[in-house]
């Protein structure tokens, strides 16, 4: 039987002066064909993080929002992908009031946890997209598919 895995790809947009909101960095992502980050797992916000820090985790200047914000409909956390949240690196106490805080972003200063945010705040952003299929059988490739870079492409 084949083992696959899907090749996750981010990358991290600094704006030196003032940010970008919520929105703005959605749609930004969008227009590259990628969605803001989804990080849904330990191994995606150690990936993340590293990309942000370049290694050092004191030389991000800012925090990054991710694709992950409150859907008021479900009482719940989507991601920019549409899937609910099940995996979460909150910090403490969070998520905190939800009623005016509805995006999420990393935050430098508690190594990068989960936090809530106004989504009018301006901040730095990362997108992320899953571009690749492979599988293999005994060290041997035996598929590999390359997926479109469209937020609406769903991963098999």
């Amino acid at each position: 039987m084949p083992d696959c895995f899907i090749r996750w790809e981010v990358t991290h947009h600094k704006d030196y002066s003032n940010g970008y909101t919520w929105e703005e960095a959605d749609t930004i992502c969008k227009k590259d064909g990628k969605v803001l980050a989804v990080v849904d797992s330990q191994e995606k916000w150690e990936k993340l993080k590293y990309v942000i820090t370049g290694g050092n985790r004191y030389t991000a200047p800012a925090d990054v929002y991710i694709g992950l914000q409150f859907t008021e409909s479900i009482n719940n956390f989507t991601w920019s992908n549409g899937v609910q949240a099940s995996w979460t690196k909150w910090y403490d106490n969070e998520p905190y009031f939800t009623d005016t805080r509805h995006c999420v972003r990393l935050d430098i200063y508690t190594d990068y946890s989960f936090r809530t945010s106004d989504c009018s705040n301006r901040h730095h952003f990362a997108c992320s997209y899953e571009d690749i299929k492979i599988c293999s059988n005994n060290g041997k490739v035996v598929r590999f598919e390359r997926k479109k870079k469209s937020a609406n492409t769903p991963v098999d």
